[in-house]
């Protein structure tokens, strides 16, 4: 199953916040020029290039040409953004959790699980980063606290279907079957009011295979 003291500190604080105002200053006037000058930025990298040619230390922009850059396969590339953008704001969890993804599809689920830390650590409601440490920890067998950061997603996201079937596939592992059943069962609700078929596909799978499962075991020995 399938399974981010003192007045120098003061100032420190301050000018953080000035960076990031100017940071997303920059990307909202640059995103509203895309409408009038397309032929100066055509595409969303070009985009967040120039903002950061305007601004240097726009660590928003790096993480998004993290984002591109993974979405168009190009590991390499978008761990290099990632990190850059954590240079910059090293508790910025959407960029551990996005680097933690990458180092993930990379083999290096060690320092990936480091960064899902690390963005639960800035953010303990980023439920994308429970998500993905939860996946990482059942494939490692650590299935309790898998299932631990399953539920925190679920806690934030009641709603999310991949963190309710994610919870009801460790639990199945731990030989919880009857409390998987409504889980998977509100998820496959979930997934068909959201029109995603592969997933009904999937967790419909999943649900007949447990059904038989529980009928088998209540049913005994002939």
């Amino acid at each position: 199953m399938g399974l981010a003291a003192g007045i120098g500190s003061k100032f420190i604080l301050l000018k953080g916040k000035m960076r990031l105002t100017l940071c997303v200053i920059i990307l909202l006037i640059l995103s509203a020029l895309t409408w009038k000058q397309s032929g100066i930025y055509s595409d969303a990298s070009t985009l967040f290039r120039a903002t950061i040619q305007k601004n240097p230390g726009c660590w928003l922009a790096y993480n998004n040409l993290g984002v591109l850059q993974a979405d168009s396969g190009h590991i390499n590339e978008a761990m290099a953004y990632y990190r850059r953008a954590l240079e910059l704001k090293p508790d910025y969890d959407k960029a551990h959790t996005n680097l933690g993804i990458v180092l993930a599809e990379s083999g290096q689920a060690n320092e990936a699980m480091d960064h899902y830390r690390k963005a639960l650590e800035a953010n303990p409601y980023h439920d994308r980063a429970h998500t993905y440490l939860g996946i990482l920890l059942a494939e490692n067998g650590h299935i309790d606290e898998a299932i631990y950061h399953f539920r925190k997603a679920y806690e934030i996201i009641p709603e999310n279907i991949g963190a309710l079937k994610n919870l009801a596939e460790a639990l199945m592992q731990k030989g919880q079957q009857a409390d998987a059943i409504p889980l998977l069962q509100k998820a496959l609700a979930l997934a068909k009011a959201a029109g995603d078929e592969s997933m009904v596909r999937e967790i419909t799978l999943n649900l007949d295979r447990l059904n038989k499962m529980m009928s088998s075991v209540s049913q005994g020995p002939r």
